[in-house]
């Protein structure tokens, strides 16, 4: 086990894996410190499971392509970044936020993948229409 922080892909995964929400993510990430042993330790079952095959057969893994795909979302601009805790930018408030916001659209979404308001939370599809989302 290494303690150490992890980097841009790392989160990227942990914020793919099933039955895991921002909160929950936020928890694991205030106690655990090593990559990956403890946090396959403290995982729930489905979500450990889907992190071990990453892992350990990233081919295999159905995370893979969606971490390619936001990769390659990234790497189309210079300006595109993927705010995570011990980025350079990271406000370190949004830390304390007892529910962080989400930074996964909807799977439908054509839009990429962006940081939500938590000031605005209203899950209508029709709320970012009207400026609620």
């Amino acid at each position: 086990m290494t303690a150490r922080r992890l980097g841009a892909r790392e989160w990227l995964v942990l914020s793919r894996l099933p039955g895991l929400g921002a909160a929950r993510l936020a928890e694991l990430a205030a106690t655990v410190k090593a990559w990956p042993d403890g946090w396959l330790a403290l995982l729930p079952r489905e979500a450990a499971t889907s992190l071990r095959l990453w892992l350990d057969h990233p081919g295999r893994s159905p995370l893979s392509d969606e971490i390619a795909r936001a990769e390659a979302w990234l790497a189309e601009a210079p300006d595109r970044h993927l705010l995570h805790p011990g980025h350079p930018h990271w406000p370190t408030l949004l830390t304390e936020i007892p529910d962080p916001p989400s930074t996964r659209p909807p799977p439908a979404s054509p839009r990429p993948p962006s940081l939500a308001d938590p000031a605005h939370r209203d899950p209508r599809p029709t709320a970012a229409a009207v400026g609620l989302g």
